[in-house]
């Protein structure tokens, strides 16, 4: 998708995509299941951004967030197999792999690729098809490195690339077919979503190729529609419209300006995580905590002026508003001069300064004890609810924790 002028430092800027290393393990698990996501793709799905002052930032993409959204509809895992430098048929490769449980050396799967876990990827294939089979969502986000290989081959020379888009088009629409038939055929019950790719360069810096980089990334919109409208039933996805987040945010979006790279900002990152919650769930959710520790029980964030606090690492709640927002029950038991919570059959008590709660009727030590602060009673968060048969999960990012059953 690029230009004629600047060629030295689009070069560059497209040669990174190519060579990018992801970053982290392919699991972040829930205490129970209930939304089982899984994600395919390039460095896009693992949430790349280039490192600032030789210094890699904490991956955080859009894989991740939609993992939170998750969170607000309940128990939800991620399971995340994106592979920096992927194209769209070393996708096709790993998949045709997962499919027969192989497992495969992540040279096997595309040469070329830089990606450290590339390797542990393709050991991971056996597990791979064991949670597409059991996922309800899966993403899939792939092709960009398809175009970066063009644009390096012409050396940005638009003329000669939109020569060749029909041909790249045409085998991406070949692989893409395959590799949600072998989904499909995997888990004929998940819902898959299939995003097109955005288009980089802002219309400031490029005012004159600015039109007809956006009509290549069109193209590539119109080939996944295309798809769509021939698989229909047989192979149903939803196509996910990231191109169209992106038009005339290119420089917030993505550090094509900042540091001559096409990956997305975090802005990026939740713009695409937006477009992708709305595909899925239909609303994207953020909490209202001001920087705060925030507590969201059974899809609804807890709001009152008696905000949750850490301590030592962990979160204090105040015992009104989580009993109220789970429904439980708060008593206060004279002879053994202690707060005692139920719901149905599950009961938690504590007093004051303890450093011991009773859970079950069973004696736990605490880290924190249990406290007063304006007048109200602050007790551990994870040790009440899961007392009383919720799951908790934390994610430091957002400093979220999520309550559900």
């Amino acid at each position: 998708m690029l230009l004629k002028s600047g060629k030295t430092m689009l070069t560059a800027l497209m040669a990174c995509l190519l060579l990018i290393p992801s970053p982290h393990a392919n699991h972040v698990s829930a205490a129970a299941k209930t939304e089982t996501y899984v994600a395919f793709g390039d460095s896009l799905a693992v949430g790349y951004e280039p490192p600032e002052n030789g210094v890699p930032p904490v991956y955080y993409g859009y894989v991740d967030r939609l993992y939170e959204q998750a969170l607000f509809h309940g128990e939800a895992e991620v399971h995340n197999y994106g592979i920096s430098g992927l194209k769209t048929a070393g996708l096709l490769t790993y998949l045709q792999a997962i499919s027969e449980g192989r497992v495969l050396k992540g040279s096997e799967i595309q040469a070329g690729m830089s990606d450290p876990n590339q390797d542990e990827r393709g050991m991971q294939a056996p597990q791979a098809k064991k949670d597409i089979q059991a996922a309800s969502v899966i993403t899939v986000s792939i092709g960009g490195n398809d175009f970066l290989s063009l644009l390096l081959k012409h050396n940005m020379d638009l003329n000669l690339i939109e020569a060749e888009v029909p041909g790249v088009l045409a085998d991406y629409e070949k692989q893409i077919k395959v590799i949600l038939q072998t989904i499909h055929q995997l888990n004929p019950n998940a819902r898959v979503f299939l995003s097109d790719q955005y288009q980089p360069v802002p219309e400031m810096w490029q005012k004159e190729s600015y039109p007809r980089l956006n009509a290549l990334a069109l193209q590539f919109s119109e080939t996944i529609k295309k798809v769509q409208a021939e698989v229909k039933e047989d192979t149903p996805f939803t196509m996910v419209p990231v191109r169209e987040a992106f038009i005339g945010h290119e420089g917030e979006y993505t550090y094509t300006v900042r540091r001559t790279d096409i990956h997305p900002t975090q802005a990026g990152y939740e713009a695409m995580a937006r477009v992708f919650a709305k595909s899925i769930w239909g609303e994207y959710r953020k909490v209202n905590s001001g920087g705060q520790p925030a507590v969201v029980a059974a899809g609804k964030e807890i709001v009152s002026p008696y905000k949750p606090i850490a301590v030592n690492g962990v979160t204090l709640v105040s015992i009104k508003e989580i009993t109220d927002a789970l429904g439980a029950k708060t008593a206060w038991d004279p002879g053994s001069k202690s707060t005692v919570v139920k719901l149905g059959t599950k009961e938690v008590r504590f007093k004051g300064g303890s450093n011991t709660m009773i859970v079950g009727g069973k004696p736990v030590k605490v880290k924190t004890p249990v406290r007063y602060k304006d007048g109200k009673t602050y007790v551990p968060l994870r040790l009440l609810v899961e007392g009383l048969g919720f799951h908790v999960q934390y994610i430091a990012k957002t400093q979220t924790v999520f309550v559900n059953l």
